[in-house]
């Protein structure tokens, strides 16, 4: 994944952050934990978008940046 498009030209967050915050969600006991207002508005707007747009965006976003 290092060479695909989310890491190359959209950026990920840094794993101490994510973690860090994946650790405060379950000492406080929550199911689920978004790390970041951009993770969270994506996860959610995979409710309202189409299947087929959610299917090609990730295909577009996993893909190897030549």
């Amino acid at each position: 994944m290092e060479n695909s498009r989310l890491f190359k030209k959209i950026g990920a967050m840094k794993a101490d952050v994510v973690a860090r915050d994946g650790y405060r969600g379950l000492v406080a006991g929550r199911r689920v934990v978004f790390s970041g207002t951009r993770n969270w508005l994506l996860a959610e707007s995979v409710r309202f978008a189409p299947r087929r747009m959610v299917t090609a965006v990730s295909r577009w976003v996993a893909e190897k940046v030549k």
